[in-house]
């Protein structure tokens, strides 16, 4: 097992920075740290430009019309596509969960999780049938089962101008930013979406059952179309079959994954679809470049389970899938934020968020944004000083460094008040202790992320149990 914690740190102030930038997270500060311009439509002394609404209202409107449209022209031939049955289908998302959870193992074996949410989990198996099928056609209505229609149309309006490029650069223009913090913004939105939906009712139903597939985490299900182009419905051999089957694990591969996101992640940003879908694409990504290195033998059992009916010239279609992937270009803005935010705080900073919670590496925790940390000094890390560490005599003995070398480094502290924010300690990182639904990580989880011991751990704190949403020290295990 490796240290997951290898080449991580928490960001500093502009780090933070860059961060809400990229992923258009709320403000760092309410006084300074938001660099947007106002909206627009705001007046001086808290009164508006209705003719600035107006305008944001017209110019979004159109925006979403056009991009409807062109979406509808785009999908609407899945409405009398003959489609492949989701008990073929079944099959292929076994082979995907499979595939990511082996991959991912050991980042989500130690994920603090609820008892409720780890049985789930662990009794998760896809099936197309009964009460408790969670492989769906995402086109009929029947078994999508009980949201309401409406609020589905809604939801397809939210989503879609979330991830619209043309949409987004009008509300850009206006200073218009509805997304967290700004509460006129999003109730304006809220009302526009709702107003749109209803006006447009068939166009978007068309969008909502053919444009796309999604995944509930609270249900654990996954709807998908089985759509194939110019298909009769009747020889699920052929090639167009085929590779239409591998589209299908690529996007079961990707909803999968939405599944295992870690549930603090959409509480600590604001259920933020740039971080969701962003992380998930890079996830996905990742996950279909470890299927291409597969040895041939292994990617043609895999494709057994994908195509079916290996006995077929046209049997065999992985390469065709394997070298054309590509991400969904609705996302390759937030996906390519989420690559510059690895290459800079490492591969490990990434599943650390999204498969364990640690949303320490984003700045962020459920109730906004974490204090700062210094710059590193002498590839020293700086660690906000915990309960179990906030005077000289408990940082000596979680340390075993010596009291006065500690106190004439840090010559004002003398006890829990007079306790320095951060502390720079050789030989050591800090870890903030996960919780959820009131249970927090444990020392044998918290030791596995790092490669460490996790009864050294215990020892050094005296504390049979981590103390929840605070830090503890780690010795670096290199």
């Amino acid at each position: 097992m490796a240290d997951q914690r290898a080449n991580t740190r928490l960001l500093t102030g502009d780090e933070q920075e860059q961060v809400r930038l990229w992923f258009e997270l709320p403000p760092i500060t309410a006084s300074s740290g938001d660099t947007r311009l106002p909206w627009d439509a705001r007046l001086a002394g808290g009164q508006w430009d209705d003719q600035k609404k107006e305008e944001l209202r017209t110019e979004l409107t159109t925006a979403m019309t056009n991009g409807f449209s062109e979406t509808y022209k785009n999908v609407f031939w899945k409405a009398k596509a003959s489609h492949i049955p989701m008990e073929q289908v079944v099959p292929i998302a076994r082979a995907a969960k499979r595939i990511v959870d082996t991959l991912y193992a050991e980042w989500l074996g130690n994920a603090v999780l609820t008892l409720d949410q780890m049985r789930e989990r662990s009794q998760r198996t896809f099936t197309h049938q009964g009460a408790g099928a969670n492989v769906i056609e995402v086109s009929d209505e029947a078994a999508r089962g009980k949201d309401t229609w409406e609020k589905r149309i809604y939801e397809a309006v939210k989503t879609f101008v979330a991830f619209s490029a043309s949409c987004q650069k009008v509300m850009k223009t206006h200073h218009f930013y509805p997304y967290g913090d700004r509460k006129e913004e999003a109730l304006f939105l809220t009302k526009l979406f709702w107003e749109y939906a209803e006006a447009n009712q068939n166009m978007i139903d068309v969008f909502d059952r053919y444009g796309s597939a999604y995944s509930d985490p609270a249900s654990g299900k996954i709807f998908v179309s089985g759509a194939v182009r110019d298909w009769d419905g009747k020889d699920t051999r052929l090639a167009k079959v085929r590779d239409r089957k591998w589209e299908l694990f690529g996007k079961i591969v990707h909803e999968y994954l939405h599944l295992l996101e870690h549930p603090l992640v959409p509480d600590a940003t604001a259920n933020n679809p740039r971080v969701r879908e962003g992380f998930c694409e890079h996830l996905t990504i990742q996950t279909i470049a470890h299927v291409k290195g597969f040895a041939d033998a292994t990617l043609k059992d895999l494709a057994a389970e994908v195509e079916g009916d290996m006995n077929h010239p046209d049997a065999g279609r992985w390469n065709h899938f394997l070298n054309t992937y590509a991400p969904n270009p609705d996302y390759a803005a937030a996906v390519g934020h989420v690559k510059e935010f690895a290459a800079k705080h490492d591969e490990n900073a990434v599943r650390a968020v999204f498969f364990q919670g640690h949303t320490e590496f984003l700045g962020r925790q459920a109730t906004g944004w974490l204090p700062a940390a210094p710059s590193p000094a002498k590839g020293m890390q700086a660690i906000p000083v915990g309960r179990a560490f906030d005077t000289p005599a408990k940082l000596a003995d979680v340390t075993r460094h010596d009291k006065k070398e500690i106190m004439s480094e840090y010559p004002v502290w003398v006890d829990e008040k007079t306790a320095p924010a951060h502390v720079v300690v050789q030989g050591f990182r800090g870890h903030r202790v996960a919780s959820i639904g009131g249970i927090a990580e444990t020392w044998q989880q918290i030791a596995a992320q790092h490669e460490v011991d996790p009864g050294d751990l215990s020892k050094r704190h005296g504390m049979a149990d981590p103390p929840k949403d605070d830090w503890v020290l780690i010795p670096r295990s290199q």
